[in-house]
């Protein structure tokens, strides 16, 4: 089921009408300030719990779910109010040499990475959980995460991965 928009509004105006009518024709003393807002807030929560305002592209899950597996690299990555698994596992040794960014907000990331990739990932962490290949969980702070090709490396993929009151898990 969706609620349309302009079904809302419509019907809302013919509320407003109605509850203009009462107050001044019935002098009832009600507020109709804030019966609206709660009409609007109400609306707002259900458009969130049905699932209008999901929005999940190429590189975007925003009160979604969904999986990201790119084959060449976008700039950015952003997992928000949802929960995302971002696979970088099918990417081409001439996507070594860029740099993107990973954010991850309100949610929970899976990020799949290639361990004979040489990728090297700069964790910055708050409020929230970043848990690396090698075991180690970072909740505050940063901490620069390597695969164990990208030492020997001279172009490497670099990560820029923000998590804040979410959980990223980076696995191999």
């Amino acid at each position: 089921m969706k609620v349309d928009g302009g079904i809302f509004w419509g019907l809302l105006l013919v509320v407003i009408g109605i509850l203009v009518i009462l107050k001044y024709s019935l002098h009832l003393n009600i507020s109709i300030f804030r019966i609206v807002i709660a009409i609007i807030l109400i609306y707002l929560g259900i458009s969130l719990i049905i699932g209008q305002w999901r929005i999940r592209n190429e590189t975007n899950i925003i009160f979604s779910e969904g999986t990201i597996r790119p084959e060449t690299l976008e700039k950015a990555y952003n997992v928000v109010f949802g929960r995302g698994y971002i696979d970088l596992t099918g990417i081409a040794p001439s996507e070594f040499d860029k740099s993107i960014k990973i954010a991850t907000v309100f949610a929970n990331t899976t990020l799949r990475i290639d361990p004979n990739m040489p990728i090297e990932i700069d964790i910055d962490c708050a409020f929230g959980s970043t848990i690396t290949p090698d075991g180690t969980s970072i909740s505050f702070g940063d901490r620069i995460y390597k695969t164990p090709s990208a030492t020997n490396s001279q172009s490497y993929l670099k990560i820029k991965a923000d998590t804040v009151f979410g959980v990223l898990e980076i696995i191999q």
